[in-house]
C-alpha cells in the first residue's frame, strides 16, 4: 500500500477513535451527573472543562498528523466519532450504568445508615451528659 495512502488512513481512523474516545469521556460525566444530581453551576462547569479538554487534545492531534494545520474533513471525523459512538453505545451505556450505580448507592446508603446509627446514639448520650454537668456547674461551664 503506498505510504501516503497508509498515513491519510491512519488520519481518518484515529480521528474517528479520538470522537469515540472524548464521547466516552462525556458519558462518563453523564453518568456522574444522573447519579449524583448536581446544580446548573456545576453542570456547565463540567461541560466547559470537557469542551476545554477536547479541544486541547484535538489540537494535540492536529499538531502531530498535521503540523497544526486544522482540516476540516478532521473535525468532521471527530465529530462522526463522537455521533457513532452516542447511537451504537454511549445511550445504553449511560442508562446501564447510571441504573447500576444508583442502585449500589442506595444499597450503601441504606448499610451506612444502620453503622452511623450507634455513633449517633453514643453521640446524644454524651450531649446530655455535658449538658448536665454544665446545668450542676451553674450553667457556666467552667469552674
Amino acid at each position: 500500500m503506498n505510504p501516503d495512502v497508509k498515513y491519510e488512513f491512519y488520519i481518518i481512523l484515529y480521528a474517528i477513535l479520538l470522537g469515540m474516545a472524548g464521547a466516552f469521556v462525556y458519558d462518563v460525566l453523564r453518568i456522574f451527573r444522573r447519579v449524583l444530581k448536581r446544580g446548573v453551576f456545576l453542570t456547565g462547569l463540567g461541560d466547559i472543562l470537557y469542551w476545554c479538554l477536547m479541544a486541547v487534545i484535538t489540537f494535540i492531534y492536529l499538531y502531530q498528523v498535521n503540523g497544526g494545520v486544522v482540516r476540516f474533513y478532521i473535525i468532521v471525523l471527530i465529530f462522526l466519532g463522537m455521533i457513532m459512538w452516542e447511537v451504537a453505545v454511549g445511550r445504553y451505556m449511560v442508562q446501564f450504568v447510571s441504573k447500576i450505580l444508583k442502585k449500589i448507592l442506595k444499597i450503601a446508603h441504606k448499610y451506612l445508615k444502620k453503622l452511623i446509627k450507634p455513633f449517633k446514639m453514643v453521640n446524644s448520650f454524651l450531649k446530655r451528659k455535658i449538658k448536665k454537668k454544665i446545668i450542676k456547674k451553674g450553667g457556666h461551664g467552667h469552674d
